[in-house]
């Protein structure tokens, strides 16, 4: 291994390293499943580690990271919606998405399931802005470059979204 090749190599692993969880929570947001969550974040750094010179570095790597885990998670998220319009309805496998796993009935991880599928819940453009906001930690000005629309729009877009979601946990409760 040459010097260049094992410095992009230490470079994807601390990027890694320091980016992998609030990346992970970012991709649960969008996917809702955390094995496929994981896969998101992998295939990003496996895409970032077939070609080295792609990985930006200083403090651009954040949004750059959160932005292309966002983009595979929505191109995942077409895919299965492409492939479920072939399944059909009374299959065993639909509304199997839809049943709660008693395992994370338990403490914290319950509310951070009933958030995730809540935040799930919302349409598209109003999830794409809680993610991007919360677990991205991207910017309205960022925010608005990635969704084509202004600025105005994409913080109307989360007050919108934060109404929902607590409209949604308020019916949850009773």
């Amino acid at each position: 291994m040459d010097k260049n090749t094992f410095s992009a190599s230490r470079a994807l692993e601390n990027a890694y390293l320091t980016h992998r969880e609030r990346l992970l929570t970012l991709a649960a947001a969008f996917v809702d499943e955390k094995p496929l969550a994981e896969d998101v974040v992998h295939d990003v750094f496996v895409w970032l580690a077939a070609e080295p010179g792609r990985l930006v570095a200083g403090d651009g790597l954040g949004p750059y990271l959160t932005v292309a885990v966002r983009n595979r998670a929505v191109s995942i998220l077409r895919d299965r919606r492409r492939r479920a319009a072939l399944v059909p309805e009374n299959s065993e496998s639909a509304g199997a998405a839809d049943t709660a796993d008693p395992a994370f009935l338990v403490g914290a991880a319950q509310e951070a399931q009933v958030l995730l599928g809540l935040v799930a819940a919302l349409p598209d453009d109003l999830k794409d802005v809680i993610a991007l906001r919360i677990w991205g930690e991207l910017g309205f000005r960022e925010i608005a470059r990635i969704q084509g629309v202004s600025e105005s729009t994409a913080h109307g877009r989360y007050r919108e979204a934060l109404e929902n979601l607590k409209s949604m946990m308020r019916g949850n409760k009773r």
